[in-house]
């Protein structure tokens, strides 16, 4: 006969088993399906400078706000405000080996990304950016460098990754909205791409979970406190059809 504590062993044993089968699944998934990526959706303004790419996600989220205060929370959004989000950060930094990040203050998302390196492609003020770097992502410490606009198609220096990233919010009705993620990602070189899809496989996962907690957090935002200025929030300027590049932290 067996004893309480044995069988609640064995179904700890059963129930890590599970959980490692299906994360290996996911890895083998993962790894088999890069450089087949699926595009859910149409994005006119993605497309202009990433047609093809190794990978890329798709998020959204439908919010019972206008497309205005969609807007202004998801550029008051935080990466790290989520206690997930940062845990996945320190896993990721563990698994690498690298540096221990310092405490960050919080910090509006666009200004985030500009300060690591990444470089504003286009933007429709109140609706929709497009930001773009390159880098390495293997790499314990990454370094995120910036790609004008007019050479971000084009950029193929060996050794890299170029990633894409756009967030819209559009509108459904006069209070409906829906606000939609995208990134993409293609390596630069064969060897590049090697280091990629064997990384992708492993951290895709914890990418996928932060972009839907920026979603949650962009939508809890919206609908509660609507109707905010967006001009005043909004760190970048620039006209409906131009680009920019935002400046770098020093």
């Amino acid at each position: 006969m067996h004893s309480p504590r044995s069988e609640r062993s064995r179904y700890l044993l059963a129930a890590s088993a599970l959980a490692l089968a299906g994360c290996a699944s996911y890895f083998a998934f993962s790894w088999l399906r890069f450089g087949h990526p699926r595009l859910l959706r149409d994005n006119p303004l993605l497309d202009i400078f990433m047609p093809q790419s190794d990978v890329a996600t798709n998020h959204s989220t439908h919010i019972e706000a206008t497309a205005d205060d969609c807007w202004n929370s998801i550029q008051m959004a935080d990466l790290e405000a989520s206690p997930l989000n940062r845990a996945i950060f320190r896993t990721r930094e563990w698994l690498l080996g690298a540096s221990p990040s310092q405490p960050i203050e919080p910090t509006p998302l666009f200004t985030r990304m500009s300060n690591m390196g990444w470089g504003t492609l286009a933007i429709i003020p109140g609706r929709t950016i497009v930001m773009g770097a390159a880098t390495r992502p293997w790499d314990p410490n990454p370094v995120f460098e910036p790609i004008d606009p007019d050479r971000f198609l084009a950029f193929d220096k060996p050794g890299y990754v170029k990633i894409a990233f756009s967030i819209a919010a559009h509108p459904l009705s006069a209070e409906t909205s829906i606000v939609v993620t995208e990134t993409r990602a293609v390596a630069t070189c064969p060897d590049s791409k090697r280091r990629f899809r064997n990384y992708w496989a492993v951290f895709s996962p914890g990418m996928a979970i932060i972009r839907r907690l920026l979603l949650a957090q962009v939508k809890l935002r919206a609908q509660a406190q609507p109707h905010q200025d967006a001009t005043a929030l909004s760190p970048h300027t620039a006209s409906a059809t131009g680009t920019q590049t935002p400046s770098r932290a020093s």
